[in-house]
């Protein structure tokens, strides 16, 4: 069943004569489970025998059509009928009355109440598919080639917890983020290769919009400095960056009290002397038996919080 990638759903009915065990289920593939409206066992029939009859009634062979999931309804303002909005407004405003002792929560409750209503009369709905995948600016062939390696490692180890599957997950989890950063550093420096190429301002946003319209939600904000203008001079962008993250000018004594203040300071002071400063505490103890046992024990019962509940065998 894992190798055909079928997956089981289940009617309820015992169908099995002749037998402790119920075994009723309808073995489908994944892409049809979704269609599924009714999975019925014939349970009537006679014939008693490993096989098992069924009834699976998808819905596409109904004639009503369930809508996807992925539309949502949306006001569609291009095609609504502006002589009638302002009509239907205002009649639904015109009486509109308001009293002293009413909150503000109030009056805007009155309001938008008002204003959905004439919207639902006046302006008409449509629907949009979602996009429910959406690759990063910076995506190139590398990076999807590793994408799908890690996928299949995934699968593979899900299905057989073995150590060699888990070293086959790791080195493709490490593959693919090394390629991710790789995408990244070839997409920021083309970029910047695009942006400083340009003549003048008009061409330097649309080689930047060009190369940041791949995703909506992944787009990269231009670098601004305190007083909002866009930077594009790397080395007024150095400067900001240095005196945010090296001198410390992104901490400020209001956003912090002062133990706290005084005690991030420090630390910041200390690293850019080069200082090492060894704290004192638990951490730095030599770790005794007795927690090394303990942590081994908690990992066989499965108490520990870790992603992956797989562990090599220790003798000790």
């Amino acid at each position: 069943m894992n190798k055909s990638k079928l997956i089981c759903v289940n009617d309820c009915q015992a169908s099995r004569r002749n037998s402790d065990s119920i075994i009723d289920l309808s073995l489908i593939t994944q892409n049809l489970y979704n269609e599924v409206i009714e999975c019925t066992t014939l349970s009537h029939e006679n014939i008693q025998s490993d096989h098992i009859a069924i009834f699976t009634k998808l819905n596409s062979c109904t004639n009503t059509q369930v809508p996807s999931v992925n539309e949502t309804p949306k006001y569609n303002i291009n095609k609504a009928d502006l002589n009638a909005w302002k009509t239907a407004t205002e009649e639904s405003f015109q009486n509109l009355e308001f009293f002293n002792n009413q909150s503000m929560e109030e009056i805007y409750q009155i309001f938008e109440d008002k204003m959905m209503l004439c919207m639902e009369n006046i302006i008409p709905k449509t629907t949009r598919n979602i996009r429910k995948h959406h690759k990063p600016c910076w995506w190139n062939k590398t990076a999807e080639e590793k994408k799908h390696l890690l996928n299949k490692c995934q699968r593979e180890f899900k299905l057989k917890n073995t150590p060699t599957n888990l070293i086959k997950l790791m080195e493709a989890e490490s593959s693919f983020a090394d390629a991710k950063d790789e995408a990244v550093d070839e997409w920021s420096a083309l970029l910047c290769t695009q942006l400083n190429g340009s003549k003048n301002l008009k061409e330097k946003w649309s080689n930047f919009k060009k190369l940041t319209k791949k995703n909506e939600h992944n787009l990269v904000l231009p670098f601004l400095d305190s007083n909002g203008n866009i930077l594009f001079e790397e080395e007024d962008k150095e400067k900001i960056l240095k005196d945010t993250f090296f001198k410390g000018n992104h901490l400020n004594a209001n956003n912090f009290d002062n133990d706290f203040y005084t005690e991030i300071m420090e630390k910041y002071i200390n690293i850019t002397l080069s200082e090492e400063v060894e704290e004192e505490g638990y951490m730095n103890e030599e770790i005794s038996r007795d927690e090394l046992e303990g942590s081994i024990a908690k990992l066989k019962k499965k108490l520990c919080t870790r992603t992956r509940q797989y562990f090599y065998r220790i003798d000790y």
